[in-house]
């Protein structure tokens, strides 16, 4: 089988254990419990783990001890949400933590101790880092779903990890992933596919990504925002008036969103029902976020910024 073809194969979560571990590429592998995912490199120096989902909890540790005796030596948090690091405190003092400036302010500010505060941050752009003969980049290149959310590339091996964005195989959790800054989440899709990647992690459900996965969510966005646009010209709101009155405002706006809403589901399911997963549980809240979003933000004048590589 083809390596392509290997990494959109849905392997089974083997029940005994509760967790599947691939190597996605020499040395670098993923876990997962077939709803969130972590990942490990086992390099010269020691293993360099990237999230610590409490779902998955301690398994990790035993996942990673039944690949290799190298110790773990760093951490590093693609981003502050409990979910995907909220069992980072099964690593003791001496691993090195490693994530943004923002997420660092932002978990000392929380003070979880499941969350240890990081040892070690990088600022915006790209900060290059290198366990014995395997670099790591880090790039913080905008709040593509929170403020301080890493992208994490094995430029070698050609793994880019970034959470919460792409679901392979799958539309996004609900409401765009719970993205705070809608414009960011879509802007994110091209920022991905500036690097040069063959397998992607997006942190969930059972199976690494390939670069088609991420041009396939790209594809689902760019028409969710002109469903929503499309929705927003045929919905009237003089029509709605008419019906509920302006006596209650709110009714009145949130009848006209939550049509508009409906309008764009429809027009979204008759493309992508049954071709991602969960299309029909997750687009109309898509479609409803999407079209406050153009409400309130409009479109952008510019594109995102391009990555920019370590030299």
């Amino acid at each position: 089988m083809a390596g392509s073809a290997r990494r959109r194969t849905r392997m089974p979560v083997p029940q005994d254990t509760g967790i599947l571990v691939r190597e996605v590429a020499p040395g670098v592998h993923m876990v997962t419990d077939g709803l969130y995912q972590a990942l490990f490199a086992v390099t010269d120096a020691g293993v360099v783990v990237v999230d610590a989902p409490p779902s998955i909890g301690p398994r990790l540790s035993q996942a990673i001890a039944a690949a290799t005796d190298k110790p773990v030596i760093a951490l590093i948090y693609t981003h502050s949400h409990i979910d995907h690091i909220g069992a980072a405190d099964q690593y003791g003092p001496e691993v090195q933590r490693i994530a943004s400036v923002p997420t660092r302010d932002k978990l000392a500010r929380l003070a979880d101790p499941r969350r240890p505060v990081p040892t070690r941050v990088v600022g915006p752009g790209s900060t290059g880092m290198r366990f014995g003969a395997t670099e790591v980049q880090l790039d913080l290149a905008g709040a593509f779903h929170e403020p301080g959310n890493l992208i994490v590339l094995f430029p070698r091996e050609k793994v880019l990890m970034m959470v919460d964005i792409v679901y392979p195989g799958w539309v996004p959790f609900t409401n765009l992933g719970m993205a705070e800054d809608v414009q960011g989440f879509i802007d994110a899709h091209d920022v991905l596919l500036g690097y040069d990647f063959s397998v992607f992690v997006g942190g969930h459900l059972s199976r690494p990504g390939t670069r088609e996965d991420v041009e396939t969510a790209k594809t689902y966005v760019t028409d969710l925002v002109a469903a929503a646009r499309e929705a927003q010209g045929k919905v009237d709101f003089m029509g709605v008036a008419g019906e509920i009155g302006f006596a209650n405002r709110w009714l009145l706006v949130k009848t006209w969103m939550d049509r508009v809403a409906d309008a764009c589901t429809v027009s979204m399911l008759g493309k992508w029902e049954g071709k991602l997963g969960g299309a029909s549980v997750s687009t109309p809240g898509h479609c409803w976020i999407m079209q406050e979003h153009l409400n309130i933000n409009g479109l952008p004048a510019t594109s995102a910024p391009e990555p920019k590589p370590v030299s």
